[in-house]
């Protein structure tokens, strides 16, 4: 989930916001008054505005539009060798050849940004472009 934050101010020599304000809606219609930040998911739009001391509304009532994307892309990891017969169960070995490592995400909202892995056990920061032979041990994403 993501968080809104709102905030609102009336320069000098105004009379300060309204006790209350800002107020914010997703249907432009039924307002509520903000104290602290909410959380927000999907696709929708956020409306809002304040009100000073004078009485005087901010108009029209501002309107953001947002689509969050909360869910994490699926990774899939596909290990091929240049003799696939020669594993020994399930182990590969220099008689199966080094194997080569392919990586694919599946995002159904915004897409992947990224991918990266690292072949020593660390903290993945090799960007992956492209299927790469594995000679270590090791692999993380």
């Amino acid at each position: 989930m993501t968080t809104f934050q709102l905030s609102a101010s009336d320069p000098a020599p105004g009379t300060g916001i309204l006790p209350g304000y800002p107020k914010y809606s997703h249907d432009d219609v039924s307002y509520s008054s903000y104290y602290s930040r909410f959380r927000v998911s999907g696709s929708s739009a956020l409306y809002y505005y304040a009100r000073d001391g004078a009485d005087n509304e901010e108009l029209p009532h501002n309107q953001y539009l947002y689509t969050i994307d909360d869910t994490a892309p699926a990774i899939d990891i596909t290990l091929t060798c240049s003799s696939e017969g020669a594993r020994y169960n399930g182990w590969y070995n220099i008689l199966s050849g080094a194997p080569l490592v392919t990586i694919s995400t599946t995002e159904t909202g915004s897409g992947t940004a990224s991918t990266s892995y690292d072949t020593a056990g660390g903290v993945p920061t090799t960007d992956y472009s492209v299927p790469f032979s594995l000679s270590t041990a090791h692999i993380r994403l």
